[in-house]
């Protein structure tokens, strides 16, 4: 088997970049490293011999060793891609201590996490939803882009500072945010990829500060207008049965139960939010779940009715501002309505769309391989 002096490891763990060490009559060894693990693999004609330690935290070093034999490189270097995420994913998947790096802005310090910032390319930049939630690492790190790669903890989220004061608080901030974050990271140029409130996120930096640093964005289920988020989730209420459109409006109106709500949104969210019969218990969760604090300040209390600090969030009047290419994305049946997303689409120029089938809000979860399809695909279509 011919092997070449570098080749690539895909892997969720990481992307390493194998390079040639040295040869004998054992056979010829490759060392890469990504994300602290440190991985070497030994060719000996269609056998291979595949170790990794992580690196990570001081004093406690683990290291795996295995081996194989291949039909053929390709085969190959998917079965050490294999075997990698098999051993390590599961101590890897969520940020240790050593993972996170705290970067300070003007509100205070928010919670930065980097992987395969060893590669060449355009830094991608992640921006959770919400607003309230936290940095998923996991999910970012599975789309194995070859780029260096970042998320943060936004302002009151996961491991970053809380916010100073909830009540003067708005998407302002979240806006300044992002911009001094670009600016202490020396990002010359950077991919946003923003999904929900992460897509307003990106959308009001640009609008509000300009285009320069930003190279392209991909926008999954995008919020981005909190009177167009309400009609649609009502538009999305009347396709279900009277029954559940009667116990919302007496909730509102301040007639029904919590429990009544609950029930409400347990077969919203199996309709919109996770739509998948496999997703149905996280659906269930999610409508059980108490909103954080941050999620209230921000939106209220309740999905269908925005009466936070963002009651008067709007960028739909302003997307002409945006001229960099842009692909938004959702699913078939998001709560974000196909015909808010092409209204989107049609006020951005150039934009390019992707419609996620069986999927409803949170793409990534319902159908990972097509929603990596989608994103991977865009960043080639533009060199990127």
């Amino acid at each position: 088997m011919d092997t070449p002096e570098e080749f690539i490891i895909e892997s969720d763990t990481g992307i390493f970049v194998m390079r040639i060490t040295g040869s004998s009559f054992v056979g010829k060894r490759y060392e890469g490293c990504a994300n602290g693990i440190l991985c070497t693999v030994t060719l000996t004609g269609l056998n291979y011999k595949v170790s990794v330690m992580d690196e990570r935290l001081d004093g406690s070093e683990q290291t795996f060793s295995g081996k194989g034999k291949a039909l053929s490189f390709d085969d190959m270097i998917d079965s050490i891609s294999t075997w990698i995420d098999e051993n390590l994913w599961s101590i890897v998947e969520e940020p240790c201590e050593s993972d996170v790096v705290y970067i300070e802005t003007s509100k205070g310090n928010v919670a930065s996490y980097g992987y395969n910032t060893h590669l060449d390319g355009i830094p991608v930049l992640f921006l959770h939803g919400g607003p309230g939630d936290g940095a998923g690492t996991s999910k970012m790190r599975k789309l194995r882009l070859n780029h260096p790669v970042f998320t943060y903890d936004q302002m009151g989220c996961g491991r970053s500072d809380p916010i100073p004061n909830l009540n003067e608080w708005n998407e302002e901030d979240y806006f300044t945010e992002l911009k001094e974050f670009i600016e202490r990271m020396e990002f010359q140029k950077v991919i946003l990829i923003g999904a929900s409130w992460g897509a307003g996120l990106a959308l009001g930096y640009a609008i509000r500060y300009g285009c320069d640093r930003i190279e392209s964005m991909i926008l999954p289920s995008p919020f981005i207008s909190s009177k167009r988020w309400e009609e649609d989730q009502w538009k999305n209420l009347g396709s279900m049965p009277e029954e559940y459109q009667r116990l919302m409006r007496d909730y509102v109106e301040g007639k029904g139960t919590v429990e009544d709500y609950r029930r409400v949104m347990s077969e919203y969210y199996s309709r919109f939010l996770f739509t998948r019969e496999c997703n149905k218990e996280i659906a269930m969760a999610s409508a059980n779940t108490e909103q954080n604090d941050v999620f209230k300040a921000m939106w209220g209390t309740n999905d269908f009715i925005c009466d936070g600090n963002m009651k008067d969030f709007d960028l739909i009047p302003h997307l002409d501002k945006i001229t960099v290419p842009v692909l938004l994305m959702c699913g078939d049946s998001d709560e974000v309505t196909l015909e808010t997303l092409m209204e989107y689409h049609s006020k951005i120029k150039g934009s390019r769309v992707s419609i996620i089938p069986f999927a409803g809000h949170v793409l990534s979860m319902e159908q990972p391989e097509a929603y990596a399809a989608a994103v991977k695909g865009y960043l080639r279509e533009f060199g990127q």
